[in-house]
């Protein structure tokens, strides 16, 4: 690997640092992120939602734990996309899904001790979620990688 190739991982290992230190105090973080979907549960006029329909409240909590994963495939996605550059090449995509995993069971642990009151399976999904997010970083960033490429093919006739 040249020295611009190994200055560029560092770079990008140091942004995903950031961004992975960033989304890991906002998910601790109990005036920005409630800890668990059970604190919401107990405290839904959070969310606007009142107590005279309690099959409505129901649906509207489900629509919102929705909302909350798909968020955080997205937020996941995000630091798998600033750390798959990170990676060798080959095992981009495995690594990247292990280690966006790795990050998000760490978040589960931070915030089993801030008082989370989660149970296991929501927490295993939520690592699920975290893997799904660093695959689909890593395909975005090798997408992308993969667009450039072809780009600089066919506009200056050879690849950089």
């Amino acid at each position: 690997m040249t020295p611009e190739g190994r200055a560029a991982r560092v770079v990008a290992a140091i942004a995903a640092a950031v961004v992975a230190v960033a989304f890991f105090a906002l998910s601790v973080d109990r005036h920005v992120y409630a800890p668990g979907s059970a604190y919401l549960h107990h405290n839904p006029q959070l969310l606007g939602i009142s107590d005279a329909s309690p099959q409505s409240d129901r649906r509207e909590m489900g629509a919102f734990r929705t909302l909350r994963k798909l968020y955080s495939v997205v937020a996941f996605a995000a630091v798998g996309i600033c750390l798959a550059p990170a990676l060798p090449r080959r095992r981009r995509l495995v690594l990247a899904i292990a280690g966006v995993a790795v990050f998000s069971a760490g978040i589960e642990v931070a915030q089993y001790v801030r008082g989370s009151h989660e149970s296991h399976l929501s927490q295993a999904f939520d690592v699920g979620c975290g893997g799904l997010g660093g695959a689909l970083g890593a395909l975005v960033w090798n997408g992308s990688a993969l667009l450039r490429r072809r780009f600089d093919r066919r506009r200056f006739g050879r690849a950089r």
